[in-house]
């Protein structure tokens, strides 16, 4: 794992990770967060590992990006 991978806090690992699917599903950031019932406000913070998304945030997100909770941590253990 490149070296600046591993030091990345787990929050930003998982806030990338929800981002590049979001992306790869071609969705906005106000389509997710309506999908999920998540703010806009909130998701945006997520993606940018400005904070700590409780585990039924997470929940919330995984289902509505129609992917496994674990999925989002899988890249970091690794």
């Amino acid at each position: 794992m490149p070296e600046n991978v591993r030091r990345e806090t787990l929050e930003k690992r998982i806030g990338r990770e929800i981002k590049a699917v979001r992306n790869s599903r071609q969705m906005t950031l106000a389509e997710l967060a309506a999908v999920s019932g998540v703010s806009l406000s909130m998701l945006s913070k997520i993606e940018n590992g400005v904070i700590s998304p409780s585990l039924t945030t997470l929940g919330r997100l995984s289902q509505a990006l129609e992917i496994g909770l674990s999925t989002l941590f899988i890249p970091y253990d690794e």
